[in-house]
């Protein structure tokens, strides 16, 4: 499901970057086609937007939405090694970045469920590199 509003979010985002070139303005951050890695944008929209916001709904509805805060990391992870398997290798500072995001959404959502409950959800969604998680 998220998959799907990911690629519905970014057609509309590169079709608004396509019209400004050809209207040969400036394109907008994350709309240009050619250059944006849609891995690393929804790394980034899930750790500064969407983490802060659900981790304050998790807060006062912890039971409820125990489903979505697993969701929110496994979408995280998905994206993460998409942008690892994306590049044939990663520099060590985009590596460190990306292990980096994973521990801190990680101890993020501890922080409202405890640290035995997310060692249960740190295995790989893939089998691409294991030692991430």
């Amino acid at each position: 499901m998220y998959q799907k509003w990911v690629d519905r979010v970014c057609e509309e985002f590169f079709a608004q970057g396509d019209a400004q070139k050809e209207l040969g303005l400036p394109v907008s951050q994350m709309c240009d086609r050619d250059v944006t890695e849609v891995p690393k944008m929804q790394m980034g929209f899930i750790t500064f937007v969407i983490a802060p916001f659900f981790k304050e709904l998790f807060r006062l509805f912890p039971a409820g939405l125990k489903p979505l805060a697993i969701n929110l990391r496994t979408n995280y992870e998905f994206y993460a090694h998409k942008h690892a398997s994306d590049h044939s290798e990663l520099t060590e500072d985009e590596d460190r970045a990306v292990r980096e995001g994973i521990v801190k959404l990680d101890d993020s959502l501890a922080e409202v469920y405890g640290k035995a409950f997310w060692m249960e959800h740190r295995q790989p969604k893939t089998q691409k590199d294991s030692s991430w998680i």
